[in-house]
């Protein structure tokens, strides 16, 4: 094991300080530019591909429009009162949303970790809160500890059995 000096990174490790067991998020136009693209692809797929009369067509290019924009706006970039800005994983899973609330949720399974991106997904009783977070524009060390939370096994829960 070589020396610490001042210029080697710091370990990205657990410590017992709970400010690093957060991360505030920032917003990423890249990933809302991927997103956005791919609604464009999919409403052209549906004006050109789809066998049914224009007009309906439109109609569906129309919903998909508009409730992409409102998804890309709240988990991209980040705006508006039910959008994530802070993770906190320190005794569970708080999230700090735009609007100032802070809530204890229950990450879903299936989070989404993609060369660059991180998708995750949080259940609540009024819906769902999934946020993508852009790794390039992330601090990285929170990142990194996010990584590292996420890929830690966690005890499965024991189920009951059915007496039927």
């Amino acid at each position: 094991m070589s020396p610490k000096n001042r210029s080697s990174p710091r370990s990205a490790g657990p410590s017992g300080n709970p400010e690093r067991q957060r991360i505030t998020l920032i917003p990423s136009r890249r990933v809302a530019a991927v997103l956005v693209s791919w609604v464009v692809a999919a409403c052209g797929a549906t004006l050109v591909g789809v066998a049914l009369p224009f007009g309906l067509r439109l109609i569906v290019c129309a919903g998909i429009a508009a409730t992409s924009g409102t998804a890309i706006r709240r988990c991209a970039l980040l705006r508006g009162p039910r959008a994530i800005r802070s993770l906190d994983w320190n005794e569970g899973w708080r999230l700090t949303l735009g609007s100032g609330r802070t809530l204890t949720e229950e990450l879903c399974e299936g989070f989404f970790e993609g060369p660059g991106v991180l998708i995750l997904r949080f259940r609540t009783l009024g819906g769902g809160f999934p946020v993508f977070i852009d790794a390039g524009r992330q601090e990285i060390r929170g990142f990194r500890r996010l990584c590292r939370r996420l890929k830690r096994k966690t005890p499965e829960p024991v189920r009951a059995r059915s007496t039927r």
